[in-house]
């Protein structure tokens, strides 16, 4: 057996040893970046999530409002039962007088 071999063996696993701890170096610095950018975008919303509150509370407010009025439900119960109509098979170009029952 030649000795060179086990020296280029313990050479090249300090190099992938150095290489896997600057690598988890790296993994935790991005980590790091990841996290202080999720607290810069929750600390920026937070801010305006008040406002958005107040929005969409009248928004829903006025379209719960045009939903629960008489005419809205009239026409949406009128379209289902087209559409129910029109699934039964009722419109279909088939001529009736073929039909022996």
């Amino acid at each position: 057996m030649d000795s060179i071999n086990f020296y280029d063996i313990k050479a090249e696993k300090a190099n992938a040893i150095l290489k896997y701890r600057q690598l988890r170096k790296i993994a935790k610095l991005l980590r790091l970046i990841e996290v202080l950018a999720v607290l810069l975008l929750l600390s920026r919303f937070s801010v305006q999530l008040p406002q958005a509150v107040k929005n969409s509370a009248s928004y829903f407010k006025n379209i719960s409002g045009f939903m629960v009025s008489p005419r809205f439900v009239f026409v949406i119960g009128n379209v289902i039962v087209i559409i129910l109509y029109a699934k039964s098979g009722r419109f279909s170009a088939k001529d009736s007088t073929t039909d022996s029952s």
